[in-house]
């Protein structure tokens, strides 16, 4: 019974608790191969119906058109960050995949905006919460990092 009366609880603390916080990146010009990349994961594939109707009208053809993100976890000596690279698929069947946009965020920053302390030593990934959003916990505390247009963020603390 305690057991459940705790995840009522925390359902409830998290819905009524919750606070978004806007972040500024910045765009990532390094290589992949060169981080200290520990994790990656990629988010559900959104489709691009409007997008994909114009072209196949305009060239007779059967071709999908969407993005999805790509989140790489990075650690500096003890120290986490992210890597969000938005990639862009076309082609049959989505076969051609290229990367369009690569943005970096710090530990510190996701850190001091949305957990009062500059550093982040024990991220890990959740899950996705949806094609642009996914979920991360450090230490105790899970964040909600959701992806918006032209390269904004925001992070909300999930109490």
């Amino acid at each position: 019974m305690s057991k459940v009366l705790l995840i009522i609880l925390l359902f409830l603390s998290t819905s009524a608790y919750a606070q978004q916080y806007p972040l500024a990146l910045k765009e990532w010009t390094g290589t992949i191969a060169d981080l200290n990349a520990v994790y990656m994961t990629c988010g559900q594939r959104w489709f691009d119906a409007e997008s994909s109707d114009k072209y196949n009208q305009k060239h007779h053809s059967d071709v999908s058109i969407g993005k999805f993100y790509r989140v790489y976890f990075l650690v500096y000596e003890i120290y986490y960050s992210l890597l969000i690279e938005e990639m862009e698929y076309s082609g049959v069947e989505g076969s051609k995949i290229k990367s369009v946009n690569t943005y970096f965020i710090t530990g510190f920053e996701i850190g001091t905006k949305a957990l009062k302390y500059n550093r982040l030593t024990d991220l890990h990934f959740v899950n996705w919460d949806s094609w642009n959003t996914f979920i991360v916990k450090e230490s105790d505390t899970k964040l909600k990092i959701r992806i918006k247009p032209q390269g904004k963020f925001s992070v909300e603390k999930l109490e």
